[in-house]
């Protein structure tokens, strides 16, 4: 959290400079850098070639990445709102995400929860549920319908949302449940397949799921 004007670790093997503001970094000897959060400047010469850097999407475009990705190992991640990191599997993705080429449907065959949590918040919430119809809520959550995005994806035209909230951290949540389900309990118990197929049968939702 400091503002550094710059950084000069000629020995260092591994730096996780990620919320300091850098304005120069000279790292000759460092293997990997993390320095999401800050804007990648003056990396040439100042980091030995064939390092990894770590950066956060925002920090780097694809013209730029295709400058600088044959003398160095570049990861590419997004940042949250709590400045968590998560990493695109690979940095194709990362830009076709950047570039506006992932809609909805895409991003949610993610089989990661977090990365697509991270990507819809950058996209904003708020906007992705404007073009969806609110079916039902309760205290535990909504549960929201779109086929806007189907004639980007040529996917299934109706997809159902879950969404809610971490009760820990608060963190917001849409998740994709099945789409002949009607209610948000329905939608909460189905991401529990055994529970889920046990209610199926028995047509008995357990208490807790009534539980914020």
């Amino acid at each position: 959290s400091n503002q550094l004007q710059a950084l000069n670790l000629p020995t260092a093997k591994e730096v996780d400079c990620s919320y300091n503001q850098l304005q120069a970094l000279n790292l000759p000897a460092a293997e990997e850098v993390h320095c999401y959060s800050n804007p990648l400047i003056i990396i040439d010469t100042m980091i030995k070639k064939n390092a990894t850097i770590v950066c956060d999407l925002n920090q780097i475009n694809r013209k730029e990445y295709n400058t600088i990705k044959n003398d160095y190992k570049i990861e590419i991640g997004i940042l949250d709102k709590k400045n968590s990191f998560y990493k695109f599997p690979s940095n194709d993705e990362a830009f076709d995400f950047q570039d506006g080429k992932m809609d909805l449907y895409e991003i949610m065959k993610y089989p990661n929860l977090e990365i697509r949590r991270a990507m819809l918040e950058q996209q904003g919430f708020g906007e992705i549920l404007q073009k969806c119809t609110l079916e039902h809520f309760s205290d535990v959550g909504k549960l929201w319908s779109t086929n806007y995005f189907s004639s980007f994806s040529g996917e299934e035209p109706l997809m159902k949302l879950y969404q809610c909230w971490c009760t820990t951290t608060n963190r917001e949540y849409l998740i994709r449940v099945r789409p002949d389900i009607t209610t948000v309990e329905e939608a909460k118990i189905s991401t529990w397949p055994e529970l889920w197929n046990e209610y199926k049968k028995t047509g008995i939702m357990p208490e807790f799921i009534y539980e914020t």
